[in-house]
């Protein structure tokens, strides 16, 4: 049998092609619609809501260059890449009114698919044929890493856009100088350096060598090398200068922005250079080229892909073999260049990616452009190519939808309960994953992990904060356990020593004067996975005015009119003098004198709290002031844990004053200590005079 005519070979690989790429399509957008509501904490949970926060304080309080991104404390603003992807997304829900997640999806995808008019802008003037970048579509259509990532709410798929349409736009300036062309391509450029410096500079190579070779051919041409380089080196200095001094701007103005910030310092462009570059010898180790291939043949193309193209590079016409090869080597330009980048983020594969996709896909239509029964084998082999990109997304990425989609984490929903939208909240041992201020919609300070100790920092945090204070502090594991850690900090932070929540992430601590309020909020509510542990309110009542109290209260002054608690208190010797004795949790209340501002106490811990083998984990003293409005107003707060800390058995001496007279009762407390047991909590009061 005769091989088909030139034009039926044509118009069959033409067919061959477009079946190939609206199957691919149909494939891609039915993965969007399948995924659309899952829940941002199926896939790469930190770095999404990172992005999503901002969005969501731009939807909040309208875009801004210093935009904030308020998970470090303030100053907010702790500017990593130009919010050109988190703009958007904002603006288009507020004028859709379609979820902020949804949208960005919707953004990522849609940026997606602006990359192929750039890519047939650049493919184009290059390949034999007019229909062999289809080919190239097909195969990135499927590629598990755009697969995954476009669906995102990430900016890899926007960064990407904005830097193939500066690599068309310059390439169109290159071949056909005009100033439109100038100016457009010097625009685009300076949006895509800001965007994302790291895709930025992957498209820079090609850049360079669509000059190198514009010249080449001009040389070749008959012009001299003068004349051969002096126009495409121009148009070149002039373009180049746009965004480099755009990316350049950017970098001094968001690492201006981070040096504000106590703990932003830490992402200034200087502290991440060896996290971004790598040390030179990594590229030199076994497992960053296992990493190395395994995304390139698992996430990007696939090994069949692989096979294809290595074994049709011995087969295809030499324009198919020259692009595809020149594609890989601009493929390695990214992680050779951000090694420790791509050994340590998968998504950063997705700024190269297009050039091994375009490698593979370039070679395909080689394949597909030979005669006889090469056409045949050649149409089969792209087929079980195409339909290996399923497969490979499937046993990757596809995982994470498989998954049952979790829900926001309940502990966030607490937050949201027990604060005002203007309060903020920090969280410790959860290094700086916005996944709760995002759900909790509230501003916080997310300690990095490294410096969950470092007091001197989180005290120059709090020091911006003011004169607001935290409302709430959220502590995870290991420190949730570390009592000698938490309860100076709990201290110093004003907070109650008990939290007021727990559940997987952490214990949620409340600072004292919104926990009745809290507790009100949060009476008969459930959160799944939070155990509440709210204030169980002192009924007990007892009269201390009656006769038999009349002259046995001389250690107070004036004596207390009532307790409250489980248990009445009592009247015990210790070191032959007596003391009134409560067992937590109790309180004795005061009328102060007309005009009495200051307040003395000594009190302490029984002995025999701690000793003979009993084991209290420690009490709260707290003297707060219960006022006729309604407020309260803490004077003195501390814990004991006489067990754990020496100096805790020692008497405590308060001496508290204040300007103001008092107007309202004075409480006079001892509660369970931060475990919550009030097993051989026994406390004592010495003496107590308001005055």
């Amino acid at each position: 049998m005769s091989d088909p005519s030139p034009a039926v070979a044509s118009a069959g690989c033409r067919r061959f092609l477009i079946l190939a790429v609206l199957i691919a399509l149909a494939f891609n957008l039915w993965t969007l619609t399948r995924y659309w509501n899952e829940n941002l904490r199926d896939a790469f949970e930190a770095r999404q809501y990172q992005t999503a926060i901002t969005a969501f304080y731009f939807q909040k309080d309208g875009l801004k260059l210093a935009y904030e991104t308020p998970v470090l404390g303030p100053p907010w603003s702790i500017p990593m890449e130009f919010p050109l992807y988190q703009g958007i997304v904002a603006k288009l829900s507020t004028w859709t009114g379609m979820p902020l997640e949804q949208t960005g999806r919707l953004t990522g995808i849609l940026a997606f698919f602006g990359c192929f008019p750039a890519v047939w802008l650049l493919l184009k003037p290059r390949l034999p044929h007019a229909d062999d970048w289809l080919a190239v579509v097909a195969v990135a259509l499927l590629s598990p890493v755009f697969l995954f990532y476009s669906r995102t709410v990430l900016i890899e798929s926007t960064a990407l856009c904005v830097s193939l349409w500066f690599l068309a736009t310059f390439d169109a300036a290159i071949r056909q100088l005009t100033p439109a062309r100038l100016i457009t391509a010097g625009v685009i450029g300076a949006l895509a350096a800001a965007t994302k410096i790291t895709s930025f500079a992957v498209i820079c190579v090609p850049a360079i060598a669509i000059v190198a070779v514009t010249a080449w051919d001009r040389r070749r041409s008959g012009l001299s090398w003068i004349s051969a380089i002096k126009r495409p080196f121009f148009v070149a200095a002039v373009v180049a200068f746009i965004p480099i001094a755009a990316g350049i701007g950017w970098v001094v103005y968001s690492d201006h922005l981070k040096e504000m910030n106590p703990y932003g310092r830490i992402l200034t462009s200087t502290s991440l250079r060896e996290f971004n570059f790598g040390p030179l010898s990594l590229r030199f180790t076994w497992k960053f080229w296992q990493t190395i291939a395994f995304s390139s043949f698992q996430h990007v193309i696939t090994i069949p892909a692989l096979v294809l193209t290595v074994a049709g590079l011995f087969v295809v016409a030499a324009p198919y073999r020259r692009i595809a090869l020149v594609c890989v080597g601009f493929y390695s330009v990214g992680f050779l260049t951000f090694a420790n980048l791509h050994y340590v983020h998968d998504y950063y594969f997705y700024a190269s990616a297009f050039f091994l996709i375009a490698a593979a896909g370039t070679v395909a239509a080689g394949l597909l452009r030979k005669t006889g029964g090469w056409r045949s084998v050649a149409m089969l082999a792209v087929t079980l190519v195409l339909l290996s990109e399923p497969l490979a997304f499937s046993r990757s990425y596809g995982g994470f939808y498989r998954r049952p989609n979790p829900p926001s984490p309940a502990i966030a929903e607490v937050i949201k309960r027990v604060t005002a939208p203007t309060d903020v909240f920090a969280a410790m041992d959860m290094d700086w994953n916005p996944t709760i201020p995002y759900y909790a919609e509230r501003k916080a300070i997310m300690l990095f992990q490294s410096h969950t100790e470092n007091a001197e920092t989180f005290a120059k945090s709090l020091a911006l904060l003011k004169p607001a204070s935290l409302a709430a502090l959220l502590v995870a594991a290991p420190h949730r356990s570390s009592m000698p850690f938490l309860l100076p900090r709990l201290t110093a932070l004003e907070m109650e020593m008990q939290p007021i929540a727990s559940a997987p992430e952490g214990d949620l601590y409340l600072r004292r004067d919104l926990l009745l309020t809290a507790a009100a909020r949060l009476n008969g509510q459930q959160f799944p996975g939070v155990t509440l542990q709210l204030p169980a309110p002192l009924n007990g009542a007892y009269d201390l005015g009656t006769i038999e109290w009349r002259n046995q209260l001389g250690m107070t002054k004036p004596a207390p009119h009532s307790s409250r608690g489980e248990f009445s208190i009592g009247i015990v010797k210790l070191e032959g003098v007596a003391v009134i004795s409560t067992q937590t949790p109790t309180e004795l209340l005061i009328r102060p004198p007309a005009g009495a501002q200051r307040i003395e106490v000594r009190c302490g811990m029984m002995p025999g709290a701690y000793q003979n083998g009993n084991t209290t984990d420690g009490v709260v003293i707290e003297i707060r002031e219960e006022r006729p409005d309604g407020t309260i107003k803490t004077l003195f707060q501390r814990a004991l844990t006489p067990l754990e800390n020496q100096n805790d058995r020692a008497e405590v001496v308060v001496d508290y004053s204040q300007p103001t007279p008092f107007t309202g009762t004075l409480v006079f407390g001892c509660y369970p200590g931060p475990a919550g047991s009030a097993a051989f909590d026994w406390v004592y009061w010495r003496s107590i005079e308001v005055r």
